[in-house]
């Protein structure tokens, strides 16, 4: 009698052990999906990261004229502008309009519509926004007097100059009113 004993003993052992193993697949089943989720969820997550970072850097890119076709309704860019008149750094003052100005040596340029985006939101547009009067040899800000090409800022001068310079390179001043601003642009008007 003791051996039949100890075979019952050694089936109910079985018996808990097939049980463990099942139990066991269960949760390795549960790990593997688990695992999936993860690795699906990291790989959404790095393609977002991806197409922010390359949406970014698009927008930053800046100078390359050729491939903007200018801010678009819903943009909302900002260009840094100085205007320099004989030493004096000048305010432009804040004006209305889709390309304007804070007074805070800003262009702001977020169009409204699709009549004032695109290639309609240059350089031209903020200058007419802000009343400023800027032709090829010549500069009018608001409120201060027109200097042009070989004018003197004092009577020990030299003859002044205008010029244009947009993110630290010359720009040709005959076609600068078409400038389309990108996001970031830094550009520098000065007669000296």
């Amino acid at each position: 009698m003791p051996q039949s004993r100890k075979r019952q003993k050694s089936k109910s052992v079985d018996k808990t052990q097939g049980n463990d193993k099942r139990m066991l697949d269960v949760t390795n089943k549960n790990d593997a999906k688990r695992w999936i989720l993860t690795v699906v969820s990291l790989a959404i997550a790095i393609l977002v990261i991806a197409g922010f970072g390359l949406q970014s850097f698009a927008s930053f890119s800046v100078g390359s004229q050729q491939n903007s076709s200018g801010a678009q309704v819903g943009d909302h860019w900002h260009a840094k502008i100085n205007v320099v008149l004989c030493d004096f750094t000048s305010t432009i003052p804040p004006s209305p309009g889709d390309v304007h100005s804070h007074g805070d040596g800003m262009i702001h340029i977020h169009p409204a519509s699709t009549d004032t985006a695109g290639d309609k939101a240059n350089l031209g547009a903020f200058f007419d926004s802000a009343q400023m009067k800027v032709m090829s040899d010549s500069i009018l800000v608001r409120g201060e007097e027109i200097l042009k090409n070989g004018d003197k800022c004092s009577d020990e001068s030299s003859e002044g100059k205008f010029e244009l310079t947009i993110n630290g390179k010359n720009y040709t001043l005959k076609d600068f009113r078409s400038y389309l601003p990108l996001d970031t642009d830094e550009i520098s008007l000065s007669f000296k």
